[in-house]
């Protein structure tokens, strides 16, 4: 009976040590840091997290400027025919950014 008990625990706190590697690999991934001064007010290309962000496609072929930034948000403005829009997306669903010159 006790060696049921503990090939169980075992295997509990393998699968327990599995998880917290999966978690500490998602927290990295999502913790990249992206300089956005470095882009500020420039013609920008970005790329969202499709899981994260609800219209993400939207974002797929255009062209803007991050127009202000702190340490959670951005807002990226572009142009739409003759109106611009201002879009506030969290820094965390950025996936890439490359500047158009």
């Amino acid at each position: 009976m006790n060696i049921v008990i503990i090939i169980l625990n075992i295997a509990i706190l393998l699968t327990l040590l599995d998880i917290n590697d999966k978690l500490k690999i998602e927290t990295k991934e999502n913790n990249k840091k992206i300089d956005l001064s470095h882009y500020q007010n420039k013609k920008v290309y970005i790329t969202l997290n499709n899981e994260n962000v609800e219209d993400s496609y939207l974002f797929s072929e255009i062209i803007g400027e991050i127009t202000d930034y702190d340490d959670k948000w951005f807002i990226f403005e572009y142009h739409n025919r003759k109106q611009t829009i201002k879009q506030y997306l969290k820094i965390k669903d950025l996936k890439s950014i490359s500047e158009i010159k």
